[in-house]
């Protein structure tokens, strides 16, 4: 029996390695983000956040975020998020609609324009 355990233990260790892959702080932004989207990027280890509809998530130098986020958390206050592949809310490229209060983990490199709705997007 201890001899099954002992292959055993090592291969749970790496699953359970795999399955912590959400942000080091998962479920929260930092600082105070009622009422914004926020995203993560694993590739730099940075929290990225919108308030308002936007149809470039190309901020300036230094906060450029398009086709950045590798997950997405709708904080807002009462509305879905609508988060589009391309610029300008154009669905062509695909999009996600985050209920509030909603983590989607299964982006990677999205997001260029987002939108709150309380329908469809």
């Amino acid at each position: 029996m201890f001899a099954k355990l002992r292959f055993i233990l090592p291969a749970l260790t790496c699953l359970s390695l795999l399955a912590s892959a959400a942000p080091a702080r998962a479920g929260t932004c930092p600082g105070p983000r009622s009422g914004y989207l926020c995203f993560y990027d694993y590739d730099s280890s940075t929290w990225g956040s919108v308030q308002s509809n936007n149809t470039t998530w190309n901020f300036g130098p230094g906060n450029n975020w398009d086709a950045r986020s590798d997950y997405l958390q709708n904080n807002g206050r009462s509305y879905a998020v609508c988060v589009y592949r391309n610029h300008g809310y154009n669905k062509d490229g695909g999009w996600y609609r985050v209920p509030l209060g909603v983590s989607v983990t299964t982006v990677r490199n999205f997001g260029r324009s987002n939108k709150w709705t309380n329908g469809g997007c």
